[in-house]
Parts: C-alpha cells; structure tokens; sequence
C-alpha cells in the first residue's frame, strides 16, 4: 500500500486544520446592505431631496469585501460596490442593477481588544473599468477609506467615524466628479449585548471636474442627513439595523423623511 492509499481520517483531520490554519483563518469576508424606503408622505416611490421631492430611486446599496493577511496589521483587499434601484423611479422598467469599478487596496489595521478600540486604513485603486467610465474618460480613482471605533471605559457608549476620499485622474475632457467622498461619525449606546441605539451623522461632499476650487456640494443627496435608529445584534454573522433618516438643516417633515434597514453580514 502507498502512502497516499494509506491516509487515514485522522490525517485527513490534521491536513484540514493546517489548510485552514494557514488560509481561511488569514482572510475575511464581509458584506454590508442598506435598503432605503420612499418618503414616510409621498405619492412616488423615491428617496426624498430635502425639499421633499424626489430624490435618489429606492435602492439597496451594498458592499461585499474580502482581505487577506499578509502580515499582522496588513492586509491585500479586494472591494466590490454594487446598487440596486427599485420601483417606478428607478428606470422605464422598475429596477436596475449597477456595479461600480471594483477596488484594489492596501489594508492597515490596529486594534486592542482590552482597550475597546480599532482602527482600519484602506489605500486603494478604482480601475476606470466599466461603461460609465470608460464614457467619462476616467482611467482610476486614488482613494483612502478609514473606520475608527471607540468603547467608552466604565459606559455602555460606543463612538467612531468612517471617512473616504477618492481622486479621479482622467485621460480627456470630462464633467465628471474628481474630487468626492463623505465623513460619518456614529455613536452608539449597547442596552445589551443584542440591543443598541444607532445614530449616524452622513456628510457627503463632491467636486465636479471644471468648478471652480470652490464649488463644492453635498452630492445627490442636496444636505447632510442624520439616521436614528434600532441595531440587533441576531448573532455572529448577522447584524441588522432599523433606521429613520432625516435632513440637516432642513425642517423634519413626513415628506422628506424616509427609513432605512441595513444588514451586516460576517461571512468569513
């Protein structure tokens, strides 16, 4: 009898665990959703503007990234955006399904456990690969995304931010944005270890290739916007959030309110 005829279960059982030693416990796999609902008082289905019009198609905008440890605090990432529009505002048929340029990145992490902190810094490329691209002339986008969170000693308060920043460089005449990103700082209070109270403060910001320096906007969105709401901590693979969103620096009216419900998913 060979050697490889002779493998037993309990070899089976030990290349196993050094297989998964050595790969599935170096990488992770996420997935984030946020599905977004018309105006709480509207007679179309679309996300409100501030002035309670229509705004953004309903949509289920998602995130799915996988990383891969090179070194403790080092990670190779690969990051895939995609947008799914619903209802009679997203196109002649009703939906459509958009996926962005994928992402390259760099990932830089620290975190402490015992302290009740970590920090996470991505460095990434966004190759210029699909049609709305290619159209815009827009060869990549150059970008930092970076997440801080923070456990309050003796609280039950959890705070953090998430910012991202992109660059796009061009190969010809475009009316694109060239500058853009958002700041969202979050803070969070833990009733239980299923149970938190959710508050996001979203702060877009773009510059559109030909402005002046100056003009700068709040994005498709026209303001910053403030979400409430319930987090449910269903196990360790799932987390789910209800949110109620609502404009700054507008008055909060049924119209130009609108709900969310996001889903986080620890695949890996």
């Amino acid at each position: 009898m060979s050697h490889a005829q002779g493998v037993t279960e309990g070899d089976k059982s030990d290349l196993q665990e050094k297989y998964e030693k050595g790969i599935f416990k170096k990488i992770r796999l996420r997935h984030f959703s946020e599905f977004t609902s018309s105006a709480m008082e509207t007679r179309t289905i679309a996300v409100p503007d501030p002035e309670g019009l229509p705004g953004d198609p309903t949509n289920a905008y998602s995130y799915t990234w996988i990383d891969y440890e090179l070194s403790p605090g080092l990670s190779i990432v690969y990051w895939q955006n995609t947008q799914f529009n619903y209802g009679p505002e997203a196109t002649v048929n009703g939906t459509s399904f958009n996926f962005f340029d994928p992402r390259f990145a760099l990932r830089f992490f620290a975190g402490d456990e015992d302290a009740g902190q970590s920090s996470m810094i991505d460095l990434y490329v966004e190759p210029g690969l699909r049609t709305e691209s290619i159209e815009a002339h827009r060869l990549m986008n150059l970008g930092m995304r970076t997440s801080f969170s923070y456990d309050i000693p003796r609280t039950r308060f959890s705070i953090g931010i998430i910012t991202e920043t992109a660059i796009g460089l061009f190969s010809g005449e475009s009316e694109s944005v060239d500058v853009g990103g958002y700041a969202a700082p979050w803070g969070a209070y833990n009733f239980t270890k299923t149970f938190s109270t959710q508050t996001w403060l979203s702060i877009p910001y773009q510059h559109q290739r030909g402005n002046q320096l100056t003009a700068w906007t709040w994005g498709s969105q026209g303001l910053p916007y403030i979400q409430n709401g319930l987090g449910i901590n269903v196990s360790d693979t799932v987390w789910l959030s209800m949110m109620i969103n609502n404009y700054l620096g507008a008055p909060i009216l049924a119209r130009n309110t609108w709900a969310s419900l996001w889903v986080s998913l620890n695949l890996l």
